[in-house]
């Protein structure tokens, strides 16, 4: 039978060697062991980065386009394009085309080379060059309106005092910008869902996917407004102060429903209104609820490229609800609202392109 030592183990028995070899055991354990750690932190961390990628990469796509038509309004300055009497297009290689008639209507064709304006006149430009956006710009003085179908099919109505710009088409992987420069447009945009349609002012960005809306963004105006018909709509504005990463906070309209953004303080609010009182100008019709005189001249002034003046302080504050047809004169339109009896001291004359109204008891 063996027998087993009793003695206890003596660490001054183990030799230098193996005191070595136990130390090495010990490190590789744990540097495996944090490897594994490190390699579970990387792969979270990783996917999260590639999450974080693919957003920032879309939203610097986003601001690549919006930027670019930007860079455009104000390379060209847009903005100091003189008025004629006539509604003016500007085609590639900066080819102004005038176009006569108080009502025009242009269309382009999918690839954007050819342009159609009223049922006699065809234009054509290159759209050839696919690293670069071309765009144009279409001009409406006061007096005269504007129809417009995009190479997307989307369509634009353009009030007095308009200034817009817009691709000649658009491109398959980017999103369809264009930017109202001056004035008021109503857009009934063709459905994309992969390719939001962006309208772009100076205070703001609207980005739909296929709705009805109308934007006025004339600069003589303390607002700015959206107003929403069917579909839906997404509006970023600035904030006043702040101006870090250029953040934007956005209001999102439902059908019937106006945002009216002010310029100064770029506060936003919204509230449901008649739509149809905002859509009516496209048919040559002002209708008005309660509106002040003041108020309804500058939009007669606009449509009728005529100076109105009131000087009487009170008359400015007279209201009026009604129909106003702008087939008619200006000097009809007047007449209507002094018959309809709510401005019953209001008088006028005409001189030299200048209407003045006045009060009768002066």
């Amino acid at each position: 039978m063996s027998q087993h030592s009793n003695k206890k183990f003596d660490k001054n028995s183990v030799t230098d060697l193996e005191k070595e070899l136990l130390k090495k055991s010990i490190f590789t354990s744990i540097k495996k062991l944090k490897a594994k750690k490190r390699l579970k932190y990387f792969t979270t961390s990783a996917a999260a980065v590639i999450v974080m990628a693919l957003g920032v990469g879309l939203y610097l796509k986003l601001q690549s386009k919006t930027s670019e038509i930007s860079n455009f309004v104000k390379s060209t300055d847009v903005k100091s394009i003189e008025n004629t009497n006539n509604v003016k297009l500007i085609i590639a290689n900066d080819k102004n085309v005038k176009i006569d008639g108080e009502n025009t209507s242009i269309s382009y064709s999918k690839t954007g080379s050819k342009v159609n304006i009223g049922n006699s006149q065809t234009l054509t430009q290159d759209t050839n060059n696919q690293n670069t956006t071309k765009y144009n710009t279409l001009v409406v003085p006061f007096g005269k309106r504007s129809s417009l179908t995009l190479a997307d099919g989307s369509k634009v109505w353009l009030n007095s005092g308009s200034k817009f710009v817009y691709p000649v088409n658009f491109s398959k992987e980017s999103n369809r910008v264009v930017y109202l420069v001056e004035g008021e447009a109503a857009f009934d945009v063709a459905h994309n869902p992969k390719k939001p349609f962006i309208m772009m002012t100076e205070n703001q960005e609207i980005e739909v996917l296929g709705t009805v809306f109308n934007v006025s963004n004339y600069s003589d105006d303390t607002n700015n407004f959206v107003v929403l018909k069917s579909g839906s709509v997404q509006v970023s504005y600035p904030e006043k102060h702040n101006s870090i990463l250029n953040q934007k906070k956005k209001i999102i309209i439902k059908p019937g429903q106006m945002a009216n953004i002010n310029k100064a303080t770029k506060l936003v609010t919204a509230k449901r209104v008649n739509t149809d009182h905002y859509f009516s100008w496209k048919d040559g019709v002002l209708i008005l609820d309660n509106s002040n005189l003041n108020y309804i001249t500058k939009k007669l002034s606009r449509y009728y490229n005529i100076a109105i003046t009131i000087d009487d302080e009170q008359l400015k504050k007279q209201t009026f609800s009604g129909h106003l047809d702008l087939k008619d004169a200006v000097e009809k339109v007047i007449e209507t609202i002094i018959e309809a009896g709510t401005a019953e001291n209001l008088n006028y004359k005409i001189t030299n392109n200048n209407l003045i109204l006045t009060n009768k008891t002066h």
